[in-house]
């Protein structure tokens, strides 16, 4: 399994996305972060064919399998109490292009935490 990395900072970023084509990064203010983060986590424990395998507190990793070949895309979730924000990244782990999957995995999340 790959290991996303984080940004070497001092906030812990996550990594911006260097293939636009098969990634999605967001980075969202939020009024609560805990809450916001437990949200965010039910999101991604509601989305099919997903497992979380790394879980710290304001950090979550997954591994979703796509529909389609059972490709494997890495999620991450990041919450960044000195900004009060929560970065959401889902990337494809191989392949050129992930026909919009990953966008639409983050538009997920952003639709049940109220953005």
């Amino acid at each position: 399994m790959s290991s996303l990395a984080f940004a070497s900072d001092s906030l812990n970023e996550l990594s911006p996305c260097f293939e636009k084509s098969h990634c999605a990064f967001i980075e969202l203010k939020v009024d609560d972060l805990q809450i916001s983060f437990k949200n965010a986590e039910k999101a991604i424990q509601n989305l099919q064919r997903t497992e979380i395998v790394n879980k710290r507190p304001l950090y979550l990793q997954a591994v979703s399998k796509t529909r389609w070949m059972h490709f494997s895309d890495d999620i991450e979730i990041n919450g960044i109490p000195e900004r009060n924000s929560i970065q959401i990244r889902s990337e494809s782990r191989i392949g050129v292009s992930d026909f919009g999957v990953n966008q639409r995995r983050l538009d997920y999340v952003l639709g049940l935490l109220g953005s």
